[in-house]
């Protein structure tokens, strides 16, 4: 019924009924006025029963609706909330529009009441705006936890309530039978962050959520629609809303697989403090992109110009992103919202305030739906019992500054959503997220880098394991192959010079296992370069142990030999010959090889993908850890203690004079070898994840250091001696003798001969030789590319003591050495050095130079009197293909056998040692 109809029609009735009231009180009863009586009643009866079917307005003025504003316009401590107060400013924009939808009767009145930022303090506001101004509806609060328990006790007083702000789908239940929104739920919010990200590209991303209900109900709904779309979450984490310490989560998202970050904060203020700490952990940066919902809109308009910080919490939000519901800028409404706004003298456009058109809209909401209950129902009618939203409240669908309004029977509003972009300090719409799942791009988006190009969800990982692509990889392959050719050369040079003494006396071979041996390690790395699979966690390591097992075990066994001769019974030396000790060799291998072999067919290990953040890598595992741990352990056991049985032999023969000082290299090797294995097994034993690919790096270095000391140290120094044989033959022997004179040929030798011959003092008490000397070139054999040099040779026989003293001008002030007899021995003429006289001590050889026969033959005649005669002599004098020996000098040791095949020199005592004596023109 129209209002204007009723007015006119009640009153002239009251009137009417108090004149009758009057007349009656004079006049007599009759038939007449009984009949008037009846029809009176009967009148007044229908006019009654007609009032109860219509809706009576008994208005002589509009009536005036009190809508209540609950925010916090401070803190618990009364500090102004300056956000708030400029919302606040424009939602009382809306009350022109509110009050044309029917002035005449219905007008509007906003009242703000202060929560103070807490629960208890918006039920306070609440109530007091109820009580002192009878409200009949609210607007608020600012959070879906301030605004669940508000809405519950308004339902004491059964008001009705709309928020612009408040999302929890908590307030999506029946229990709220009077409450809506014109801010789309969160699970509305959470469907399009997933259409968002899925719009983009990236398939995963990490959540951080706040542990309130508007935390947990976005946190909910993404990561079902997340599922739904096959996004995958490659972190879920939480945080107490309005914490100061968010550094655990910045930690975690950097940890993360996903660079990609939805935000649930709760607030501005909790936006301000991750992004601080974002900042301070190296995590804002051209590689990641944060994404916030609708709360992140607070976060420029929380930020204090006046503040220290304001420059750099701008530089935090570069390139920020945050979903916020659809603005409907170019309707009506929002530019009739945005006239009102400047009217008050505002210069900010109504889209920089965070949830202004949401509750501007609120207010409209509000507004129509209390004049359509008060139509109906009267106006002091419209919070009694038995009303709903959807039959009583809710209007057909309008327009309003934030696009069309509807709402869905729980009071959830159906709408569209825009991603927005924070750049510089200022905000704009990127994209549209519609209902109907499209995406549409607005303007062109700013990421942090300054570009519009999205960043990988997952950064490309870096491969820690070695490729082909790897320029370390492809620098040490190439290494490899020259070693391994230069290995091969080598094996040449011996199988060429293999019926040569000195290559006999070291074994040959053994020394070609050895160079089969370091070669088999070079090779190992090349299995280990590409993509791991089932072959490469097995073949390096099968390989590189047999490798390093046919050099060690050749080793140990030609140590071995030399420790029996010395340290044991010689009645059983015939019986350590090649062929058993190539069955120990064998033997060892063959033990390991059956105990991988157990390994690969029992419980293989297959490589398994471990990924970070940053890093790819593989580890080999087996399904039975226990088996691959035992093998592990009784290979390293087994090899362990080969090494430090070499190491014990080398040491216990260190002192022994064999060829090239072969036992004090092989110690010199097991050491080096054991100290690379160490790192070796640290590297490869114990996993280093993210610094797989170093570990890898560190041991093919050692590895390659360790191969090539081994060769050298073993192998290598003989091919060099052999390679500069003819040079030495040519600087030691004479080419063409007159008189028995040889010369020196060879580049850098001394060119001087001696200018004196022997010199020999006797005794006098005893007749015997007491000292021996002359100027002779001699050479230390045991340096690597020494050369020929004048020395005055002087042997001293009563005391036991050979020097050698350099004597020319070009030595003035060097030091001589002074060689203890005790334990020296000598060959009185070495292969490849004619005219020449070899001496042996304590691991260092010299070549000492005659200018005739009958001089080296008179000093090894003296020498024999006071040194051995070493065994390889001894054997070429027994061979009658041997030139050049001086049986004479070699009889004092003939009863020794003959060691020639194990390369050694007899030696009589092993406490000798060496002297340093200055040579000619040296000042004390």
């Amino acid at each position: 019924m129209d209002p204007t109809r009723s007015i006119p029609t009640t009153r002239p009735l009251r009137r009417r009924t108090a004149a009758r009231r009057a007349h009656r009180s004079q006049s007599p009863w009759s038939i007449s006025a009984l009949a008037r009586l009846m029809i009176t009643a009967t009148t007044t009866a229908l006019l009654l029963l007609l009032a109860a079917h219509t809706p009576t307005v008994v208005l002589a003025t509009p009536w005036t609706f009190n809508i209540g504003v609950i925010l916090p316009f401070t803190g618990p401590d009364g500090t102004p909330n300056l956000s708030i107060e400029t919302l606040y400013q424009l939602i009382t924009t809306a009350l022109p529009v509110m009050n044309s939808y029917n002035s005449t009767y219905y007008q509007f009145n906003l009242i703000r009441g202060n929560s103070m930022d807490s629960r208890s303090g918006a039920i306070a506001a609440m109530y007091e705006l109820y009580d002192q101004n009878n409200t009949v509806a609210y607007i608020g609060e600012a959070s879906s936890g301030m605004t669940v328990p508000l809405v519950l006790a308004e339902s004491r007083v059964r008001t009705w309530h709309c928020s612009g702000m408040a999302s929890s789908t908590d307030l999506s239940k029946d229990d709220f039978p009077r409450f809506f929104r014109t801010i789309p739920d969160d699970s509305q919010q959470g469907v399009a962050l997933a259409r968002f990200v899925k719009s983009m590209g990236w398939t995963h991303v990490n959540i951080l959520a706040s542990t309130d209900s508007y935390g947990t109900s976005i946190g909910a709904s993404f990561t079902e629609a997340a599922r739904v779309l096959n996004i995958t979450l490659s972190l879920s984490d939480v945080y107490p809303s309005g914490t100061q310490d968010m550094s655990m989560q910045v930690k975690n998202i950097l940890n993360s697989e996903s660079n990609v970050v939805i935000l649930a904060l709760s607030s501005g203020d909790d936006a301000i403090t991750l992004l601080r700490e974002a900042r301070k952990q190296g995590a804002l940066d051209a590689s990641h992109v944060w994404i916030g919902t609708d709360a992140m809109s607070e976060y420029l308009p929380f930020l204090n110009p006046n503040s220290p910080t304001y420059a750099s919490d701008l530089a935090n939000a570069q390139g920020v992103f945050f979903v916020y519901p659809l603005l409907a800028t170019g309707s009506a409404p929002y530019r009739q919202m945005e006239a009102a706004w400047a009217a008050m003298g505002k210069t900010t456009s109504p889209d920089a305030i965070a949830y202004g058109g949401l509750n501007y809209d609120c207010a409209l909401a509000i507004a129509k739906g209390l004049i359509q209950i008060a139509v109906k129902y009267g106006a002091e009618n419209v919070t009694m019992k038995n009303l709903w939203l959807v039959n009583h409240f809710f209007t057909p669908p309008f327009d309003g500054a934030t696009g069309t309004l509807a709402f869905t029977d729980t009071g959830d509003r159906l709408g569209d959503f825009s991603v927005w972009n924070m750049y510089t300090g200022t905000k704009r719409v990127a994209y549209n997220i519609y209902a109907n799942a499209s995406v549409v791009r607005i303007n062109a988006p700013q990421f942090y880098s300054g570009t519009a190009i999205p960043p990988p969800d997952i950064p490309p990982k870096t491969a820690l394991y070695p490729t082909w692509s790897d320029p370390f990889v492809v620098a040490t392959a190439v290494v490899r192959a020259l070693l391994l050719a230069l290995f091969s050369a080598g094996t040449g040079v011996l199988v060429m010079h293999r019926t040569k003494p000195m290559v006999k006396n070291l074994s040959f071979p053994f020394l070609v296992i050895i160079t089969v041996g370091c070669q088999l390690v070079l090779v190992s790395e090349f299995v280990a370069v590409g993509e791991p699979t089932r072959v490469t966690c097995h073949a390096p390591v099968w390989i590189l142990t047999v490798g390093y097992e046919m050099a060690m075990t050749s080793a140990a066994v030609k140590t071995y030999r030399i420790w029996r001769i010395f340290d044991k019974s010689m009645r059983r030396l015939r019986a350590i010959n090649n062929e058993f000790l190539f069955r120990l060799v064998g033997g060892f291998i063959l033990v390991q090889s059956i105990i991988f072999a157990i390994w690969l067919g029992a419980f293989p290990s297959t490589p398994v993908a471990v990924s970070s953040k940053q890093y790819l890598y593989y580890e080999c595992r087996s399904s039975n850890p226990m088996g691959v741990t035992v093998v592990t352990g009784v290979s390293v056991a087994m090899n362990a203690l080969l090494l430090a049985f070499v190491i014990f032999l080398g040491y216990k023969t260190r002192n022994v004079a064999s060829s090239f000082r072969e036992t004090l290299w092989i110690m010199y090797t097991s050491q080096n070898v054991g100290f690379v294995a160490i790192i070796v097994l640290s590297f490869s034993l114990i996993s280093l994840s993210d610094f797989a690919l170093g570990a890898y790096i560190v041991r093919t270095v050692l590895l390659i250091y360790a191969v090539i000391f081994t060769y050298m140290a073993l192998v290598g120094r003989l091919v060099v001696a052999l390679l500069r044989g003819a040079a030495n033959v040519e600087s030691a022997s004479g080419t063409g003798k007159a008189g028995g004179t040889g010369t020196l040929t060879a580049t850098g030798a001394a060119t001087a001969r001696a200018q004196a011959g022997m010199k020999v003092s006797l005794n006098h008490d005893t007749g015997k030789v007491a000292h021996v000397h002359g100027r002779y070139p001699v050479k230390e054999t045991s340096r690597w590319f020494a050369t020929w040099k004048t020395h005055a040779v002087h042997l001293y026989a009563g005391d036991g003591y050979l020097a050698l003293v350099p004597d020319s001008a070009e030595t003035a002030g060097h030091l001589g050495t002074m060689v203890r007899l005790a334990g020296t021995t000598f060959d009185p003429s070495p292969v490849n050095y004619a005219t020449c006289m070899a001496i042996y001590s304590r691991g260092r050889s010299w070549v000492i130079q005659f200018d005739k026969d009958e001089d080296r033959d008179a000093w090894a005649k003296v020498m024999a009197s006071v040194a051995t005669v070493s065994a390889a002599s001894r054997s070429r004098s027994k061979d009658p293909r041997a030139s050049g020996g001086n049986k004479e000098a070699g009889n004092p040791g003939a009863s020794l056998p003959s060691l020639a095949s194990e390369g050694v020199l007899a030696t009589a005592n092993t406490s000798r040692g060496m002297l340093p004596v200055r040579g000619a023109g040296a000042k004390d």
